[in-house]
C-alpha cells in the first residue's frame, strides 16, 4: 500500500505489512510519489506508479523476504490516469485508462471590445496531465492553479482515486518558475462548485491564496496559504458553522 512518507509532504512511498508478524516495513522511499502498487502473480515483486523521472511512469521491483531486493526497474512511461487492475495467469498487467486531460491555455484579449487577439496557446507547465483552476494574482505577476499527478480527482464518477493527489503551484509568469504550495492540505476544491466548495481565491494584494481544503486535524474548510512563506491558517472551518461552506471571497 502507498502512504504519505510525512504530514508535511504531499508525496507517498510504498509500504509493505506482514500480517503474521504484524509489522509494517517500508519498502520503497523517494523523494517523488510513489503509488498504487500490485503484487506480480510469484509473488516475487511489486509494481508501481511513481513520477520521480517528472511524468507518471511503471516501476516493477524485485522482492525478498519483504524487503527490496534491488533498485526499481522502469518498464512503462507516460502511465498518467491508469489505476492497477491486476495481472492475468501470463503476466500482464491490465490497467484502468480514465482518459480525460485538462490543461491550460493562455489567449491575448481585448478587454474593452470582449474579443480575442490571438489564439489560446497551451502554458509550458512542469507537470503535463490534469491542471485545473488556473487564477491570476490581481498584480498579474502569478498563475495560482492545482495539478493532479498520478490518478485522477475523485469524482462521483470514479473510484479509487486518491483525493489528496492535488497540489496547489503557483507560477511567476516572469521566470516561468513554478513553486507548490500547502503540501499537508488534501482534498483540495480544483474547480468551482466542485462538491459544493469554492475554487482557489487570491487575496487583493496578491500575498495569499484561500482554498477549501482538510486540515492535518482532517478539518474540512477555507485555509490561507502564505504564497512567500508557504504558511497556511485556517479561515473558517466548517465545523464552526452550521454546514458546508459553498463560495467565498475575499473583500
Amino acid at each position: 500500500y502507498d502512504l504519505r512518507s510525512d504530514s508535511a509532504s504531499s508525496n507517498r512511498d510504498i509500504f509493505i505489512f506482514d500480517t503474521v508478524q504484524r509489522q509494517e516495513a517500508l519498502l520503497v522511499e523517494h523523494l517523488a510519489t510513489d503509488y498504487g502498487p500490485i503484487w506480480a502473480p510469484a509473488g516475487d515483486r511489486v509494481v508501481f506508479f511513481s513520477d520521480r523521472s517528472g511524468g507518471a511512469s511503471l516501476y516493477s521491483l524485485e522482492v525478498e523476504a519483504g524487503r527490496a531486493a534491488d533498485g526499481p526497474k522502469l518498464v512503462g512511461h507516460d502511465m498518467h490516469r491508469r489505476i492497477p487492475m491486476g495481472f492475468t495467469d501470463d503476466g500482464s498487467l491490465y490497467c484502468h485508462l480514465t482518459a480525460r486531460w485538462s490543461h491550460i491555455f493562455e489567449a491575448a484579449t481585448d478587454v474593452a471590445q470582449a474579443t480575442k487577439q490571438a489564439s489560446p496557446t497551451k502554458m509550458p507547465l512542469d507537470f503535463d496531465g490534469f491542471n485545473t483552476s488556473p487564477s491570476w494574482s490581481p498584480d498579474g505577476k502569478s498563475l495560482a492553479f492545482i495539478s493532479f499527478r498520478g490518478p485522477l480527482p475523485a469524482t462521483s464518477r470514479d473510484s479509487g482515486v486518491r483525493p489528496d493527489a492535488g497540489v496547489l503551484v503557483v507560477r511567476s509568469l516572469d521566470t516561468g518558475q513554478e513553486k507548490e504550495l500547502a503540501q499537508h492540505l488534501s482534498a483540495m476544491s480544483h474547480t468551482a462548485g466542485h462538491s459544493g466548495t469554492p475554487p482557489l481565491r487570491w487575496a487583493p494584494n496578491s500575498q495569499s491564496i484561500m482554498v477549501h481544503a482538510i486540515g492535518l486535524e482532517g478539518e474540512s474548510g477555507l485555509y490561507s496559504v502564505d504564497v512567500n512563506s508557504n504558511q497556511v491558517a485556517p479561515i473558517v472551518l466548517e465545523n464552526q458553522t452550521v454546514g458546508r461552506i459553498r463560495l467565498a471571497d475575499w473583500s
